[in-house]
């Protein structure tokens, strides 16, 4: 039998299983899937990837322990997406973004993955659209746009915040730029 889990004679065989179906020594047990499972239920391969993106950036010295410029977090601004910008813009008070899931939502939609913004003790901006997927999916692609920029840090689980040229860029935003991304915007109350 090659690496690959095919005999000489051309039979495929499950990897870690024996011919008479018993489990061979160092085979995955089912029990390990489970904790996979769960992971992939609450969108941590998704949420690894942009952790990954912030950290890049973080390495690349596109933002924490460099001096930013004024004129570089103004570059940064000019190449942003509207949804990229309206999530600075709304997160620049507390600097705080989380991405999660809601798994107990009604719709399929509701349940995805979504940019969760906390606009103090009673109010989150949840920039979704039950009726369309599509809107999630462009801020969840404008979230990644301020990872890669260096504008946003991961720090635990689905939470990231702001970096300092990420607060510094969302002071630069402008309301009115951006109103119409901000109005796609669902409020919702924390419980």
């Amino acid at each position: 039998m090659d690496s690959g889990g095919i005999d000489k004679g051309g039979s495929s065989q499950r990897r870690g299983v024996s011919p008479d179906g018993m489990s061979q020594p160092g085979a995955m047990q089912l029990q390990s899937l489970s904790g996979a499972w769960d992971a992939l239920g609450i969108a941590v391969p998704a949420i690894s990837a942009l952790a990954q993106l912030s950290v890049e950036s973080l390495f690349r010295g596109v933002s924490l322990g460099v001096a930013v410029e004024s004129s570089r977090v103004e570059e940064l601004i000019a190449k942003l997406s509207r949804e990229a910008l309206a999530l600075l813009y709304a997160a620049q008070e507390h600097g705080v973004i989380e991405v999660k899931v809601t798994p107990r939502a009604f719709r399929a939609a509701e349940r995805f993955l979504a940019i969760h913004i906390t606009n103090g003790e009673d109010q989150v901006l949840v920039f979704q659209d039950p009726q369309q997927l599509r809107v999630a999916v462009e801020f969840l692609e404008g979230f990644a746009e301020l990872c890669r920029a260096g504008l946003c840090l991961h720090q635990l689980h689905g939470e990231f915040s702001l970096t300092k040229a990420g607060f510094e860029a969302a002071t630069k935003v402008r309301r009115e730029d951006v109103e119409l991304w901000l109005m796609k915007a669902q409020e919702v109350n924390p419980m």
